[in-house]
């Protein structure tokens, strides 16, 4: 064969794109980054959650212990604070009058 005559074969160019190995390594990748994320959001929500209820709880209980002391400390204060009205009401009073002894009232 003559050199002349030969057909030069265009020089092979460097492939351009991903193989199919690459893209389902990324693809596989993509999911699990996916997931893990997910996952840290879902677990962050909840925590949330919980945490809210708790001091929620805490609120309720410090508003009833609250509640409970005022209660304890005027427990009995009515009844003295009648007793007390009762003796500053008759000591305010005057005494009744002297009535006579009855014989000279015949």
């Amino acid at each position: 064969m003559p050199i002349a005559s030969r057909k030069k074969h265009p020089t092979r160019r460097p492939q351009s794109g991903f193989s199919m190995v690459e893209l389902l390594i990324a693809v596989a990748l993509g999911i699990i980054l996916s997931w893990a994320i997910l996952d840290v959001t879902l677990t962050s929500s909840r925590t949330a959650r919980e945490v809210e209820l708790t001091s929620e709880t805490v609120e309720n209980g410090r508003y009833l212990s609250q509640l409970l002391k005022n209660e304890i400390a005027w427990q009995g204060f009515m009844d003295a604070w009648k007793t007390t009205a009762a003796a500053l009401s008759s000591s305010l009073m005057p005494a009744p009058a002297l009535q006579p002894p009855i014989w000279l009232m015949v």
